[in-house]
């Protein structure tokens, strides 16, 4: 088999791999879901009263081999009504014109991708000089739009990076009585020559590949399909289509198994760039002895001395997420004149919430101990963290436990930034969660809150930062941005807001508006942004003090 780097490699010039244009056995994958693509080129047709939709055209050379295997099943091309994409790469989309005369089917397609399938390849990133046979295009899709035909509905989901406009398909379908979540993954892959770091022709395109992730660990799969064969193992999975008992395209364990691992290989490559363009130093143990997840990454400016430090902790449910979640901040707050550092812990359910915050502690400790070998002054931290890491970052700078099983302080401690949390009140956010399942006729989260914090009230108060907050502390002044739409999360951060304020805590609660919980977090650093405005006018008084 050609290597999948020279295989997108030639991709780009629109060549590609002979499996990329040998036939293959047209075949049902489940329900009313065909498979009528290449060797590893996909194409997949769903069957309707009303007429049929394809999932996209290969190339234009592609186009008679889908009619042929359309026309093997005993349907028509002629009532194939919608043409969808995966991608406006060529190896998908170039055949979509030809399709379009050959079908009458109206094109919809990603804004995002919706201009480059329209132009015939213009305004790529990176193949900018590979061109198709423009094709118009009827309707301009934007995140979770619906497609609807013959009581079929198809969810598109942007997942972008590969391209803008790059998309997932989602849908239920019904076979033996039972339905299924069908997902096809546009395409998680960063290909070769693909630049994530300082780059001008798509300057968001980490932002949006981590943006991916988080949708695609999202979605319930139970038929995991892709824009190639390849993803999913189609072959293989189609040998054994006539013999398995069950049927081989239910894949859920391979979709989550996928995902994982395009996104450690994603993870790696913008590592690697990043050392590059940066001066960073990864993987650094703050334990003795360390679990693999007990480590962090420190950026530091050339030549600094004594520099202020942005102590940054991630998010995740306390379950998942990594150091390496940073966007854009380790370069806009060495800029600054910041030395960066984000830290990894220990997550649910491997070990429990105390683990979790004594791993935070542990880590500021190595920070405060080391930070001057890479130019920081251990004496002025900024705590920061996203969502459970705006949770971690409140209770280490309200409950002095936790430093001071360290030796430390809280007089180490400048400021604190809880981003866009809603635990600062355990029992709060566990009463609001429970009630609207219960009003609305749910069942409670098997692993909620209630869960995650102890399942036991007097542990649900100890680690809510509201109940620590007191005077004459050492409690640092505190900027709490959160989403103003979001209703859990506003509540959240005025709760702690009026605690702190009540106790003569320097506080500013900042909601930012038109926005949402993983953009909030991804915007921070961008220079229109009014978060980030308000958190360096917070830095900024803070410091002067």
């Amino acid at each position: 088999m050609i290597p999948i780097t020279l295989a997108l490699a030639m991709a780009a010039v629109g060549q590609g791999p002979p499996d990329w244009h040998e036939p293959f056995p047209a075949h049902k994958i489940i329900g009313n879901v065909y498979y009528v693509g290449s060797k590893d080129l996909a194409t997949y047709l769903i069957t309707t009263p009303d007429g049929h939709i394809l999932i996209n055209s290969g190339f234009d050379r592609t186009v008679p081999l889908i009619q042929r295997s359309v026309e093997s099943l005993g349907f028509k091309m002629t009532d194939v009504k919608v043409l969808l994409a995966s991608h406006a790469h060529s190896d998908h989309v170039a055949g979509h014109a030809r399709l379009q005369k050959l079908t009458g089917a109206r094109v919809f397609v990603m804004h995002g991708d919706d201009q480059v399938i329209a132009s015939g390849g213009k305004g790529q990133y990176k193949y900018s000089t590979d061109r198709w046979e423009p094709c118009k295009v009827d309707r301009v899709l934007k995140d979770r739009d619906e497609v609807k035909l013959g009581g079929v509905t198809l969810v598109a989901r942007l997942t972008p990076g590969h391209t803008r406009g790059c998309t997932t398909w989602t849908w239920k379908v019904e076979d033996g009585g039972k339905k299924y979540d069908v997902v096809v993954i546009g395409s998680p892959n960063v290909n070769p020559g693909f630049q994530l770091v300082n780059n001008k022709d798509y300057p968001e395109i980490a932002d949006d590949f981590a943006r991916t992730f988080e949708v695609l660990r999202s979605l319930p799969c139970d038929v995991f399909l892709g824009a190639h064969g390849s993803y999913y193992g189609m072959i293989e999975r189609h040998a054994v289509l006539k013999k398995a008992k069950a049927n081989p395209f239910v894949n859920p364990k391979g979709y989550k198994e996928y995902v994982a691992r395009t996104e450690r290989n994603c993870r790696k490559t913008l590592a690697e760039q990043q050392d590059k363009a940066q001066n960073v130093k990864r993987n650094i143990p703050y334990a003795n002895p360390a679990h693999e997840r007990q480590v962090l990454d420190v950026y530091s400016p050339k030549n600094a001395k004594n520099l202020p430090v942005v102590f940054w902790i991630h998010g995740g449910g306390w379950q998942t997420g990594d150091k390496t979640d940073v966007h854009i901040k380790p370069k806009v707050f060495m800029d600054k004149g910041f030395v960066f550092v984000s830290t990894n812990y220990r997550l649910l359910p491997s070990v429990d919430m105390a683990t979790i915050v004594r791993d935070i502690a542990k880590s500021i400790h190595w920070v405060h101990d080391h930070i001057a070998e890479y130019g920081g002054d251990p004496k002025r931290l900024f705590i920061m963290g996203h969502s459970a890491g705006a949770q971690l970052a409140a209770l280490i700078c309200t409950d002095g436990r936790y430093l001071k099983a360290e030796g430390l302080s809280l007089a180490i401690t400048k400021g604190c930034v809880p981003v866009d949390g809603d635990t600062f009140d355990v029992p709060a956010i566990i009463e609001t969660a429970e009630t609207r399942r219960r009003v609305h006729g749910l069942p409670q989260a098997k692993f909620g809150h209630r869960e995650k914090f102890g399942n036991d009230p007097a542990k649900h108060r100890d680690f809510s930062a509201v109940t620590h907050v007191a005077r004459d502390k050492g409690i640092p002044p505190f900027l709490i941005l959160h989403v103003a739409e979001h209703p859990d999360t506003s509540a959240q951060a005025q709760r702690l807001g009026n605690v702190l304020k009540a106790a003569g805590v320097p506080t500013t609660v900042f909601g930012a508006r038109e926005t949402t919980h993983n953009k909030i977090n991804a915007d921070l650093g961008k220079p229109d942004d009014p978060s980030t405005k308000a958190l360096f006018e917070f830095l900024g008084k803070a410091l002067k003090k």
